[in-house]
């Protein structure tokens, strides 16, 4: 949800950035919301942690009992209430009539096996940005940063590295 809020920003002021990353972001308007995840956002529960890794991850072998556990404990009522209010916002949002006005380099970071985000559409939309890279993360899904930090974050120095210097004022 933080790359919708990103990109409004991006495209409202260009002059303050000096670069964009993206991953995973919604913004095509079909993303799926909160009703595709079923009853399961209704309350925090063990079953919730599962049905959201299962979306979310794609290396299966990363979902432990205890790391749900541990990512469950934190979802309160509120919390869900909000995020499931802030997934249902997504709905059909297109953020493409924004991309030529975010003047500034952009970096599309996404999961190969992303079934919430679809990659094919990102790597079409990264061709609508005046100044962006596409990077394909393999054998990731929604979350590619926990699933192939290494990779991602490779990738994230090399293209910070080639954005030029903050003008000082």
């Amino acid at each position: 949800l933080g790359g919708l809020v990103v990109m409004e920003l991006a495209a409202a002021d260009p002059s303050r950035w000096s670069g964009v990353v993206l991953t995973g972001a919604p913004g095509l308007g079909d993303e799926q919301d909160a009703a595709s995840f079923g009853s399961a956002l209704r309350t925090p529960s063990l079953r919730l942690g599962y049905v959201l890794a299962e979306r979310l991850i794609h290396k299966k072998e990363l979902v432990t009992a205890e790391l749900v556990d541990r990512c469950t404990q934190a979802l309160t009522p509120r919390i869900m209430l909000r995020a499931g209010r802030a997934l249902r916002a997504t709905k059909g949002y297109d953020a493409r009539p924004l991309f030529d006005r975010i003047d500034c380099p952009v970096l599309l970071l996404c999961g190969a096996r992303d079934e919430v985000s679809p990659l094919e559409k990102w790597r079409d939309a990264a061709m609508s940005f005046p100044d962006a890279e596409f990077v394909e993360i393999p054998d990731s899904g929604h979350s590619p940063m926990l699933e192939e930090p290494d990779v991602f974050a490779g990738a994230l120095l090399g293209w910070l590295d080639t954005l030029p210097a903050p003008e000082t004022q």
